[in-house]
């Protein structure tokens, strides 16, 4: 309803900025009073506070439909839903509506996270496995198979500059992986089309994907049209603790890909595992 309410001001709006620019538009009709100095700029004014009015009732409905989408996600999977300050973080600002889910043994969190004018959604958590390991998957893209290949990524690495900081952050970790990390394929056609694969140990990370549902919890959440994310499996940059994160831009209200992301959070737990009891 305060979306229709929204739209509807914003058109009452739009037209009061149109007839206060050009009052000959009315052609007589209406009071003579908004062709006069004081009502263009009245209707000049009060186009500009509906437009106000508009834009906080179309926000207020997007939160109320983003927490309710969160909120009967973490109800379906024996999670709660926190809401609190914004906070800032290593990624970004992390806003105020988070979910804690349990997958497998675990408990992840689902979040959005500001990065200047865009946000995105992350959906991760501590998990045991190997510190040594880091693995990164983007879709597969013209670009990135230009950036990735070798040429180009022997010359990026040469314009890196140093890092200063004591610990690296994330986003300057998984850059560097998909640059220069090992590539990894899996020998599934249809998903190595699909996607880029880079690691620090390709023979644990095919033993990791050497999983056809794996493979294919992928393919569902980058089948409806194309969607971009990505996902990781690196340590911590603070804490050192191996951490796993699906990312994605953009708030994910729909319930079905939050489905999606949860059975491939549970699938790779499980994968994790066995490569652990197999190393």
């Amino acid at each position: 309803m305060s979306q229709l309410v929204s739209a509807v001001l914003t058109l009452i709006a739009v037209a009061s900025l149109v007839i206060s620019a050009w009052p000959p538009i009315l052609h007589g009709k209406g009071p003579e009073f908004f062709s006069t100095t004081p009502g263009r700029w009245l209707l000049f004014g009060g186009g500009f506070v509906l437009f106000i009015l508009a834009g906080r009732l179309d926000r207020g409905s997007r939160r109320r439909n983003w927490r309710e989408a969160w909120n009967e996600f973490a109800l379906r999977h024996g999670g709660r839903l926190e809401e609190g300050r914004a906070r800032l973080m290593a990624s970004g600002i992390r806003m105020d509506v988070l979910v804690e889910v349990p997958v497998g043994d675990r408990t992840l969190q689902l979040t959005a996270t500001r990065e200047g004018e865009s946000v995105s959604t992350r959906f991760g958590g501590t998990v045991e496995a190997p510190k040594d390991l880091q693995i990164f998957l983007v879709p597969q893209s013209a670009a990135m198979r230009l950036i990735a290949s070798p040429t180009v990524s022997k010359f990026l690495r040469r314009q890196m500059p140093e890092s200063t900081e004591p610990t690296v952050s994330t986003t300057r970790r998984e850059a560097e992986l998909l640059l220069f990390g090992e590539p990894m394929a899996t020998g599934d056609t249809e998903f190595d089309r699909r996607f880029l694969v880079r690691s620090s140990d390709p023979v644990r990370a095919h033993t990791l994907f050497d999983d056809g549902s794996f493979r294919y919890a992928f393919i569902e959440l980058r089948a409806p049209k194309n969607k971009t994310f990505t996902w990781g499996l690196a340590p911590d940059p603070k804490t050192g603790e191996m951490r796993i994160e699906y990312c994605e831009w953009g708030v994910v209200m729909d319930g079905d890909r939050l489905d999606h992301m949860h059975a491939l959070m549970v699938r790779a737990l499980d994968r994790l595992t066995r490569l652990e009891e197999a190393a």
